[in-house]
């Protein structure tokens, strides 16, 4: 069995996941230094994920490979796909939430006014804030990748066991999207009720920080 620490291994999942991300980053940076938003990068933290794990899987078989798109989709197994489920839905809630929330204030994030304010203050945010955040994004992703990059299949559980093992992954997966979507909401309502400060009721005050 091919280790996980193999060099081979690292060069087939940890370093295309930095060249991944990494290049990602870097219009990422220029349309957000173009629009003056920093807010950017919020927006590629969630579809760079959801990016890495469609090219991973799908487009690069297809593409780089050259393996028939039809033979690439037989392929997946079942927890494979719960997996591209999971994440294209976490990461599209979380994109469309950031932007919409972006168009409606006609602003960027209050969080960045300081960074903006520095004369060099965009200059550095690429090496402080999109080449770490880059470098963040490449290691997380390798929960959903490594199964689709270095050739150890996302398998099934024994029969037996398999629907129990689906339900518990689901079951916890639902359970913490369930949380980060009611913290937003309440975080919301909390803004739209004049609330002031930080916000230390309900599911927030335990999450505080759903990424």
């Amino acid at each position: 069995m091919v280790s996980l620490i193999d060099v081979g291994v690292l060069r087939d999942t940890l370093l295309p996941n930095l060249a991944f991300h990494s290049t990602l980053a870097v219009p990422a940076y220029l349309v957000g230094r173009g629009l003056d938003r920093l807010v950017a990068k919020d927006v590629l933290w969630s579809t760079g994920q959801v990016s890495n794990v469609l090219y991973a899987s799908i487009i690069r078989p297809a593409l780089v490979q050259g393996i028939p798109l039809e033979r690439v989709l037989k392929s997946i197994s079942r927890p494979g796909w719960i997996t591209i489920a999971g994440v294209s839905l976490w990461g599209t809630r979380l994109a469309y939430r950031v932007i919409s929330r972006t168009v409606a204030s006609g602003s960027d994030d209050a969080r960045y006014t300081a960074v903006k304010q520095d004369p060099s203050g965009w200059t550095k945010a690429f090496f402080s804030i999109f080449v770490p955040e880059a470098i963040v994004q490449s290691l997380i992703t390798l929960a959903v990748t490594i199964p689709f990059r270095s050739g150890i299949p996302v398998i099934d559980a024994p029969g037996e066991y398999a629907g129990i093992i689906d339900a518990l992954s689901i079951g916890l997966w639902s359970a913490g999207f369930g949380l980060e979507v009611l913290a937003d909401w309440q975080l919301a309502t909390h803004k739209q009720n004049g609330g002031q400060g930080l916000l230390r009721q309900g599911v927030w005050s335990i999450v505080r920080h759903p990424k």
